[in-house]
């Protein structure tokens, strides 16, 4: 939370892609309520309707650090894009251990960066009990050559690898 503050104070027209191990279960708990926020649905006409559905989750547990995450989610006006997704809208658990499975990992953006998101998915794999989460986002940047003439250009890079 300190950290954001700190952002926010120093940059503060700032958004928020928040990404990671938050090891916090929230259940289908969603700080903008119990679906899409309406705002956005209203301002983007790219959003099938059919396609706007509540955030479900594989994960039914909510517990302490889950309640902290929805509270810094809410005072930042920030969106859970695991579950709300069509991509994922089963909202598939994230960590998978013989002692059980829960979603903790998660992708948190500023609501204003919502419809850039295109897409979240997790990823079956066995190489770690915390399963690989995607997210795919589309944005576009303009460039103009030197003289201020040019046309945008878009640049596309289709996959971000973490290697931490």
């Amino acid at each position: 939370e300190q950290c954001i503050l700190d952002l926010l104070e120093e940059f503060p027209d700032v958004s928020f892609l928040l990404c990671g191990d938050f090891n916090a279960r929230i259940g289908e708990s969603s700080p903008t309520g119990d679906s899409l926020p309406a705002d956005i649905v209203d301002m983007n006409d790219d959003i099938d309707a059919v396609a706007v559905h509540v955030r479900s989750s594989k994960d039914c547990g909510v517990h302490v650090f889950g309640t902290s995450l929805l509270g810094i989610c809410e005072q930042f006006d920030l969106v859970v894009l695991n579950g709300l997704l069509p991509s994922d809208s089963a909202g598939e658990f994230t960590y998978i251990s013989p002692g059980g499975c829960s979603v903790i990992d998660y992708f948190l953006v500023s609501r204003d960066m919502f419809m850039l998101c295109t897409s979240v998915r997790v990823v079956s794999r066995i190489e770690s009990k915390h399963m690989p989460v995607e997210l795919c986002v589309s944005v576009s940047h303009g460039a103009r050559a030197v003289g201020g003439r040019g046309l945008p250009k878009r640049y596309v890079r289709e996959k971000f690898v973490w290697d931490g």
